[in-house]
């Protein structure tokens, strides 16, 4: 059963953005609600050359029925290009990317509680840029 989360801030101040270095488009799983299907099939990738006869998305399990990004054999997302840049902001722009990729690279850690809102460490432009200013994105701005 899913209850509502008060989301917070680290009590030290962030900062990060995407550097189109790609590793937040590797080994992510990326879980995509009823909203990412949708955004994902009015794009019409089955129609692009390069996503021809590739899944989009794939059903996680039988059991949950939830849908997840398919990733390449090196755990990359098949929407990330050669270049470090996403095909969907390249072809759709930032406000039509899916919910996850619009936040990077912000990630909440569920507490019992509550849940924390903060930079993902694990991408090196995000570690250098650690405690600068604050993250702002107003994509993310009704999430504080």
């Amino acid at each position: 059963m899913l209850t509502s989360l008060s989301i917070k801030s680290l009590p030290i101040v962030e900062c990060g953005n995407c550097h189109n270095c790609g590793n937040g488009c590797r080994g992510s799983i990326v879980r995509l609600d009823e909203a990412d299907v949708r955004r994902l099939r009015n794009q019409r990738w089955e129609d692009h050359p390069d996503c021809q006869g590739t899944a989009i998305y794939v059903r996680e399990s039988r059991l949950c029925g939830g849908r997840r990004m398919f990733q390449r054999e090196d755990g990359s997302c098949m929407f990330l290009i050669e270049e470090g840049f996403c095909r969907v902001h390249a072809g759709f722009g930032q406000d039509e990317k899916l919910a996850y990729c619009r936040t990077c690279p912000l990630q909440l850690v569920l507490l019992d509680q509550f849940a924390y809102l903060t930079v993902r460490r694990c991408w090196l432009g995000n570690i250098r840029q650690a405690g600068r200013t604050r993250f702002v994105s107003p994509t993310c701005s009704s999430i504080y």
